[in-house]
């Protein structure tokens, strides 16, 4: 039987919950994100599975719970190979075969499926959702449960049951930073809420870094300016414990970020042993005044970033204005000479350009 689900797939009251998965190991967007936080044991498995080869499209992977109350199983599908790669439509059909076997021999009666391959897998639902029902749908005695793409959870009704990582030296140097960030853009009248978008706290840390505080980052050149990939890593591991909004990580640089007043008062408390963090915070607040808002902070780090890796010597404002608007479309539309101009003079003041 084909019934519609609603609302957060992993709060389903079913016998077993289908996630989606790639053959790598890899559980870092999505819904798999999402299943990753509240069955850390299932990515453990899964995680294990792939490094032995095991986990292959067109097989699942069966990750049994062992709980009193709940879903019995998470079944892993896998939807791609590699999860830079599209999902095919192959792949969908095969797994679904072989799903349709694992619920006749584990004996499931209920089961919750999400839109397999569509989303960041780039599959069409109208190709998709047919194939569910023509595959599962007659199944005797067993309702599948189908949930249609429709955007992700809100980020606090997400389950969570990760394990709080610990608050070290870079972790609590970053959410120190990001709680000073807010109230420096409240007090300025930029800000009028604890919340800072991810395209902001990854200005924070790219900051942060280039003022002598080590992070442990790389950043590249990305769309709203200087981009690292780790950082978005690092944000999902900290969210549910210290920031919430990253949610499953479909959001993208428009996330905003909720900061945890007890998480940021811990860092601080933290940070107070470093002499380092205090000269380094001081120059950064220097710096950012007056920016702290999307548009600053991206105008800011991308003069930055364009002064540092892209211009050739001598450094000449001309050739700052250049390269940032041509960095892309969006930075030639709303970067004016007159912003970058600022935004130069800023960083001269405070030093940066000479680093």
């Amino acid at each position: 039987m084909i019934t519609r689900g609603t609302g957060n797939l992993l709060m389903a009251d079913v016998d077993a919950l289908v996630n989606t998965v790639n053959t790598v190991g890899v559980m870092g967007k999505g819904i798999a994100l999402q299943f990753k936080r509240a069955y850390p044991t299932n990515f453990e498995d899964y995680k294990a599975a792939c490094d032995l080869g095991e986990v292959q499209v067109g097989r699942m992977h069966v990750h049994e719970l062992n709980q009193v109350s709940g879903p019995r199983f998470v079944i892993n599908f896998p939807t791609k190979r590699h999860w830079r790669s599209p999902s095919k439509i192959d792949d969908i059909t095969s797994g679904l075969i072989t799903l349709r076997d694992e619920i006749v021999k584990r004996g499931i009666k209920s089961i919750a499926v999400p839109p397999l391959g569509c989303g960041n897998g780039g599959l069409d639902w109208r190709d998709v959702g047919p194939l569910i029902e023509q595959t599962l749908g007659t199944i005797p005695g067993v309702e599948v449960r189908i949930w249609e793409p429709s955007g992700s959870p809100n980020p606090k009704a997400m389950p969570n049951a990760a394990v709080r990582p610990p608050l070290n030296r870079e972790r609590a140097s970053f959410l120190a930073a990001l709680g000073r960030y807010v109230q420096s853009g409240i007090a300025n009248g930029l800000a009028i809420e604890p919340r800072v978008s991810l395209l902001e706290a990854h200005k924070v840390a790219y900051f942060l870094q280039k003022l002598g505080l080590p992070l442990g980052l790389k950043f590249e050149k990305g769309t709203y300016g200087p981009y690292s990939q780790p950082l978005d890593r690092a944000v999902s591991v900290m969210e549910g414990h210290f920031v919430t909004g990253f949610g499953d990580g479909t959001s993208g640089a428009q996330a905003l970020l909720e900061l945890d007043k007890e998480a940021v008062e811990e860092a601080e408390k933290f940070v107070l042993r470093s002499t380092e963090f205090e000269v380094v915070s001081r120059r950064f607040q220097k710096l950012i005044s007056g920016f702290e808002d999307p548009f600053g902070m991206e105008l800011l780090s991308t003069v930055l970033f364009a002064s540092e890796e892209l211009v050739d010597p001598p450094v000449t404002l001309e050739k700052i204005v250049e390269c940032t608007q041509g960095w892309n479309d969006r930075k030639h539309r709303l970067f004016t000479n007159a912003h970058v101009a600022t935004a130069w003079e800023r960083i001269k003041d405070v030093g940066l350009h000479a680093i």
